[in-house]
């Protein structure tokens, strides 16, 4: 059983792990068509020791895209021209997914409207009572 680091202290064994080579599309030149530069990982998270039943959920509901009907979480890269950088860069971006997931959002705790001026007893109504005082009342001139 063989770890591999996802992130900084993530460990994951490789039996999870499947690594599939295959060719990159659009431009560049004769190499495109030749080498399987762009690697695919598919991720059996439901083995995963890692996550938890909250996790996993949510990682179905944020990443149900790349789910297949294996139940892996499937990541491709083909950003780079070596199968090298490539597979790097798909651990990295895994490593960043798991982290997203393992983190608990945090709960909004709902909290009251400030007070208008139609409410009363907000913030513009201490501005009212001067204005009043500086209104004359007509009977008081006669």
């Amino acid at each position: 059983m063989a770890l591999v680091e996802i992130a900084p202290e993530m460990l994951i064994d490789d039996r999870l792990l499947s690594f599939s080579m295959v060719q990159s599309g659009g431009p560049g030149g004769q190499n495109v068509n030749k080498v399987a530069t762009a690697v695919l990982l598919r991720f059996r998270f439901s083995e995963c020791e890692i996550l938890q039943e909250a996790a996993i959920e949510r990682l179905r509901q944020k990443y149900g895209s790349r789910i297949n009907s294996n139940d892996e979480l499937m990541i491709v890269s083909r950003e780079f021209r070596t199968q090298d950088q490539n597979r790097a860069a798909v651990l990295k971006r895994l490593g960043e997914i798991l982290q997203d997931v393992l983190t608990e959002p945090t709960v909004r705790i709902p909290t009251k409207a400030p007070k208008t001026p139609k409410g009363g007893g907000g913030p513009s109504t201490r501005r009212d009572e001067p204005k009043r005082i500086r209104y004359y009342d007509p009977d008081e001139w006669e």
